[in-house]
């Protein structure tokens, strides 16, 4: 005798718990599905940002600065008679120090191996402080006779010391000393582009109180070293914004003591990777 067939139903309360065993399932699979999408983005992003570092890595490090400190100047001879610092200290108030004929010989004395060993360079960059324009011009003969590109920077001007740090306006250097430059308006929007001026100028603030330069007569106002390490900041950012792979850069001695560490001598010369630029806190400058 056959089984007895039972009927295959389930209850209205039966087909609801499987229904909501089925709903919290396909939820439960989307929750899933959904953070591991996310787990995907998240570590495509991861990959992309560090493909965009190391991306920008590779470049800073396939760029490469120039560095000249200028020539001697008026100034440099001044302090080797009455040092900075020293006793009863007096600024010799030489405006915008010229180099000295000696200077200007070692400026030109760096044409050959400039133009030798640096004649890959793209584009050239001076501070607009006139020995450094001068050294420049007479150091990058052969690559501005070549129609090198060549631009005036108020950003790799020298720390604000004394009144050899005091600029000349542009309209006066465009067409003198820098006559083979650009003075661009992005970076000179006025006449009168350096910190500070001299004390009988209306823009002439008095040192304070607590001036950071050592006691002593000066004739312009100091810039502060807080200023001075946003202004080397901004420069490195300035070069790393560049396309050109290889840059000469003329500049002193406080910017270049402040980014590479190191001091240089007049006429100097050395060739640096752009990856090892930044603003240094363990120097004195």
């Amino acid at each position: 005798m056959a089984a007895p067939r039972v009927k295959a139903s389930m209850s209205r309360d039966a087909r609801s718990f499987d229904f909501a065993l089925a709903r919290d399932g396909l939820y439960t699979a989307y929750i899933s599905a959904a953070r591991a999408e996310r787990a995907r983005n998240q570590c495509w992003m991861w990959r992309i940002t560090q493909a965009a570092s190391l991306a920008c890595t590779a470049h800073a490090m396939s760029k490469s600065i120039v560095f000249v400190r200028h020539g001697l100047s008026k100034m440099n001879v001044a302090l080797g008679r009455q040092p900075w610092g020293s006793p009863g200290f007096i600024d010799p108030d030489i405006r915008d120090a010229p180099l000295e004929p000696s200077g200007l010989a070692g400026a030109r004395a760096l044409r050959e191996p400039l133009a030798r060993d640096a004649a890959d360079v793209e584009l050239i960059v001076s501070s607009p402080l006139t020995r450094a324009l001068a050294t420049a011009d007479a150091a990058f003969d052969d690559a501005l006779t070549r129609g090198v590109p060549a631009l005036a920077l108020p950003l790799a001007a020298e720390r604000c010391y004394m009144t050899s740090d005091v600029g000349t306006p542009v309209s006066v250097l465009r067409d003198g000393v820098g006559k083979r430059f650009k003075f661009r308006q992005e970076e000179f929007p006025e006449d009168n582009w350096w910190y500070g001026a001299r004390a009988d100028s209306p823009e002439y603030a008095p040192p304070p109180k607590d001036d950071w330069r050592p006691p002593g007569a000066y004739c312009s106002a100091g810039e502060p070293l807080d200023a001075f390490r946003a202004r080397m900041a901004a420069l490195t950012e300035w070069l790393e914004a560049r396309d050109e792979a290889v840059i000469g850069v003329t500049c002193h001695w406080g910017v270049l003591a402040a980014l590479t560490g190191t001091s240089f001598e007049n006429c100097e010369w050395r060739r640096m990777p752009l990856a090892e630029l930044r603003v240094r806190t363990d120097v004195e400058y």
